[in-house]
């Protein structure tokens, strides 16, 4: 029990799966986001 209260919401094969593909597009979005350099898309004034 004690395991489990170190990585809660972890506790099944399927959950760990889950997380392996969805961490690096989080970790993506988070670098996207926070980027100045100027490559994000703006909308433009017409």
């Amino acid at each position: 029990m004690a395991h489990a209260a170190l990585h809660p919401g972890l506790d099944t094969d399927g959950r760990r799966l889950g997380r392996l593909f969805l961490q690096p597009v989080l970790v993506a979005w988070a670098l996207w986001a926070t980027s100045d350099s100027g490559a994000r898309i703006r909308p433009t004034r017409r």
